[in-house]
């Protein structure tokens, strides 16, 4: 059989991530040798003897190829590593850097993953300097491919996301919709990626919130009514708060207070980062009023 270079590495990884030895995977099966040539794209496995390494991973056929689909773009590649990066030191200039590279390949190539990459990277340098460097045609092609994909897996998810913010209220609300619809299919198959996609939802929620659409209370009255698995104390904490601050009115000092005691409450057991998100999002909301 012969394989893509990618699959070998990618047995590689779940392996490692398993922390499984090579010992304990080849016994019985093939030498070691032949399975860290194949690990390291030097060299074949026939394919009855790589069913069997995959049953001794405990990992199905379907599971492996869907991985490498769900994975090798987005994380393989280490893209929002390296992005996050750029972010996190305010480098607007290697983002806009980044923005056009992508943008010339995308261009070129035509290709739905540079595209992605692309529009993640005009997100974060959207978030630091308030400028939108895409056009309006590249933000309907984002959703076109986002709303006519049948099933959302990490690399939707992921880019819906990191984009939000530079969709406008009608798409975020449409996109949110699609992935609740999802969530339960992925929370049967990928408890992590169900994980990350309830909390792009509140993200998209939170959107919808400081934007003061209709939208955010008709996308809230749709997650209140569905029955979420449990996630964890911030997803449910964060969802909550994000549910009393959309009925906040300025007069209401009693919310208000409420609202006020939870940020309190959470920098007191040390939860500092969600506190100040959440206090920064109340003051953001209060303003607009």
């Amino acid at each position: 059989m012969t394989m893509k270079k990618n699959i070998g590495k990618t047995f590689k990884e779940i392996r490692l991530k398993k922390k499984l030895s090579l010992e304990y995977i080849c016994n019985g099966i093939c030498s070691q040798a032949s399975l860290s040539r194949f690990e390291n794209n030097i060299g074949d496995i026939p394919l009855n003897k790589f069913l069997k390494l995959l049953n001794r991973i405990e990992i199905s056929e379907s599971e492996f190829f869907s991985y490498i689909d769900q994975n090798h773009d987005l994380v393989n590649s280490n893209f929002l590593d390296n992005i996050a990066l750029l972010y996190g030191k305010k480098d607007i200039n290697g983002l806009s850097d980044y923005a056009n590279k992508l943008r010339q390949e995308y261009t070129v190539s035509d290709s739905k993953i540079e595209f992605l990459y692309y529009m993640i990277t005009v997100n974060f340098y959207n978030d630091l300097t308030n400028a939108k460097i895409c056009s309006s045609t590249e933000i309907e092609r984002l959703y076109n491919i986002l709303f006519r994909t049948e099933e959302w897996d990490k690399l939707e998810i992921e880019t819906f996301g990191n984009t939000v913010s530079l969709l406008n209220n009608d798409f975020i609300y449409s996109l949110s919709n699609e992935l609740l619809g999802q969530v339960t299919r992925i929370a049967r198959t990928n408890f992590p990626l169900y994980y990350n996609a309830c909390f792009t939802l509140l993200n998209a929620f939170q959107i919808l919130i400081l934007r003061h659409s209709d939208l955010a209370k008709r996308l809230d009255t749709k997650l209140m009514d569905y029955k979420f698995i449990e996630v964890n104390a911030t997803f449910n904490l964060g969802f909550y708060f994000l549910h009393s601050l959309i009925h906040l009115q300025k007069e209401d000092s009693d919310k208000l207070h409420e609202l006020e005691n939870m940020i309190s409450v959470l920098k007191n057991s040390n939860c500092d980062t969600l506190a100040c998100k959440l206090s920064n999002v109340l003051k953001t909301y209060l303003n607009e009023l």
